[in-house]
């Protein structure tokens, strides 16, 4: 009964992180949608929602600086990138830090 009970509780703990990326993918594959379409600002938003969730993710960040680009919100970058150099001092981010 108790391996039951961890089986179980193992199970319910995978398949509600599969659930849970599943939602990030369908979120990111929407923003990519919106930035495609050329809807910037939903766009942003979910890239935003998304970078919050998961910083270390460099497609979302990449995404959110596309987007703000795009709408000439230059000064929003200032401080995201800022913090995106506190962990990653890659050539790619200085370089979009210098633009």
């Amino acid at each position: 009964m108790k391996k039951a009970k961890i089986i179980l509780f193992l199970f319910l703990v995978i398949s509600s992180q599969v659930f849970s990326q599943s939602i990030f993918e369908q979120k990111y594959k929407l923003a990519q949608s919106f930035e495609r379409n050329g809807d910037y600002s939903k766009a942003e938003e979910l890239y935003l929602e998304l970078y919050q969730q998961n910083k270390q993710n460099i497609e979302y960040f990449r995404g959110l600086v596309r987007c703000k680009k795009a709408q000439n919100k230059f000064s929003d970058l200032v401080p995201i990138i800022e913090e995106r150099l506190k962990f990653d001092k890659s050539f790619d981010l200085l370089l979009t830090a210098g633009e």
